[in-house]
């Protein structure tokens, strides 16, 4: 079976993700498996959590982009600040 991955980036799309997953979702067929990575760029409305019930719903990929960049800039700190010492 072939796999076609798609990944659906998205700012501030709370009204209109679940009918975009829902369209990819309706290409599925039995000879392709569809992986589809929904990537949040830090919406400042309710992506994230449409996303991640979308996620839950259907087994999809989430990325809160949001929590990555924290993670970054935590590090981003924790490296400076061994640099200065």
């Amino acid at each position: 079976m072939k796999t076609l991955s798609i990944v659906i980036p998205a700012y501030n799309e709370e009204k209109t993700l679940q009918k975009c997953v829902e369209r990819v979702l309706a290409l599925a067929d039995n000879n392709i498996y569809l992986e589809i990575i929904i990537v949040d760029d830090a919406s400042k409305d309710k992506t994230a959590e449409v996303a991640k019930s979308l996620a839950d719903r259907y087994k999809l990929n989430f990325s809160n982009m949001r929590k990555i960049r924290e993670r970054a800039r935590h590090l981003e700190r924790v490296l400076n600040m061994r640099m200065v010492i």
